[in-house]
């Protein structure tokens, strides 16, 4: 049986093992009627552990250095996307801030940000390759329904996507620690 919340095979158990929601059985036929209370208890349980989580990316400030022009960095912080909850499924969001491509590199790592309150900050790298990525590149999320996240890198036309990220296995995992 597959999980409603997450699509994780259940098994025999009475509760998921990846996001923990109760499985749900039906005596009898699965009518469209019940398929609906079923999905609403599923969108619930969705918006109460995924709501408040917020995705980010480290950014870094450079300036070129002194005599021999090398860069120093002189500044980090985070550019963060909307909350979860307002992320629309299916499609990749860009975070509005653009940054300079690095043209010497072949690839470069971001620190992806994974934020939820109460929970401490989980910090992940990620590697994409630079290959024809232009003057200027983007971060975008894809966010599915079933908890899982994909970054973009690039610009809404040209763009190189990353491993998939289970958020319910992020939080198992954050709550094992």
């Amino acid at each position: 049986m597959k999980c409603i919340v997450c699509g994780r095979e259940t098994g025999d158990l009475s509760e998921c093992p990846r996001c923990g929601f109760e499985v749900l059985e039906v005596l009898g036929e699965m009518t469209p009627e019940l398929e609906k209370v079923h999905e609403s208890y599923a969108d619930r349980y969705r918006a109460l552990y995924l709501g408040d989580i917020r995705l980010g990316v480290t950014v870094y400030e450079w300036k070129l250095g002194g005599e021999d022009e090398q860069p120093e960095k002189t500044g980090e912080s985070a550019a963060w996307f909307e909350p979860w909850k307002d992320l629309p499924a299916g499609q990749i969001s860009w975070i509005p801030e653009a940054f300079r491509a690095a043209k010497t590199v072949d690839s470069v790592e971001l620190t992806i940000h994974i934020k939820k309150p109460g929970k401490r900050e989980a910090l992940r790298p990620m590697r994409f390759s630079t290959a024809g990525r232009g003057e200027e590149w983007q971060l975008g999320v894809r966010k599915e329904l079933n908890g899982d996240v994909t970054f973009a890198l690039g610009t809404a036309g040209r763009y190189q996507k990353s491993e998939t990220i289970n958020l319910f296995d992020f939080l198992r995992e954050a709550e094992a620690e």
